[in-house]
């Protein structure tokens, strides 16, 4: 397969660029999704998943936090 790359593109290359374009439904996949986003000084105290899993476990451990049980998600189909 040959390599139609080129080495440099300019902003006349690539029509109707629109900035922000899908954030919506980003924010509403990650949201459906459980995801949480972390404020730089939380992402600094617990850089990695593991990190943050192990103190929430701790507080559900602790008592300090009830756990409401998790609903039910149908799984989502994959589009492309």
């Amino acid at each position: 397969m040959e390599d139609t790359m080129r080495d440099e593109y300019t902003l006349a290359d690539v029509k109707n660029l629109v900035r922000g374009k899908h954030y919506e439904e980003y924010q509403r996949h990650i949201q459906a999704k459980g995801n949480a986003t972390l404020e730089p000084d939380i992402r600094a105290a617990f850089p990695t998943d593991e990190a943050v899993n192990a103190a929430l476990r701790s507080l559900i451990q602790s008592g300090a936090v009830k756990v409401a049980p998790a609903p039910e998600r149908d799984a989502e189909p994959v589009t492309r």
